[in-house]
């Protein structure tokens, strides 16, 4: 599976950046991103790709029971947005995302994915590999309080917004 690199990827991104924002000394930046991809080449040595499957025959009338599909998944994704965008439990963001991946692979059979689609599960996948790298990650304990003290001004100030424009997502 690619996800543990491309969770790596995201979340190495957004690290050095509140590095950088956090005013981190050179050197530390530096050793972080040597160790960063040390990591990282160690997890993609790790990679075993699977076999493409074999070409699969679409059922008959499978258009109609997508857009059924998406019609459900649209629903239900607006109720779940009400109580997930005021919620401070990881776990309901990270389901959300998972209805939220599911409901855009849905969408790609028929056409491509909207760009606020998009752009809210790249921002919900960042917060979730920053999330679960922060609580795994011993090698920046320095810093580890005080990332998560800067993700959660940047968590607020993003609900504020929310708050105040309503979802970033409207146009899903």
């Amino acid at each position: 599976m690619v996800s543990p690199v491309r969770g790596r990827d995201a979340a190495g991104r957004h690290l050095q950046s509140a590095l950088e924002a956090l005013q981190a000394p050179a050197a530390e930046i530096q050793t972080f991103q040597l160790e960063w991809q040390q990591a990282r080449d160690h997890t993609l040595a790790d990679v075993a790709f699977p076999k493409l499957p074999p070409e699969m025959e679409r059922p008959k009338r499978w258009k109609a029971r997508v857009w059924e599909a998406l019609t459900s998944d649209a629903e239900e994704l607006q109720r779940e947005a009400s109580v997930v965008l005021t919620s401070e439990n990881v776990d309901r963001w990270n389901e959300w995302r998972k209805h939220l991946k599911r409901y855009r692979y849905t969408l790609e059979l028929l056409e491509d994915a909207p760009q606020p689609l998009l752009d809210v599960l790249e921002a919900l996948g960042r917060m979730q590999d920053a999330q679960e790298l922060l609580t795994r990650e011993v090698w920046l304990p320095a810093y580890i309080a005080a990332l998560i003290e800067w993700r959660g001004r940047r968590s607020t100030a993003r609900r504020n917004r929310c708050g105040r424009n309503g979802p970033p997502w409207p146009s899903i």
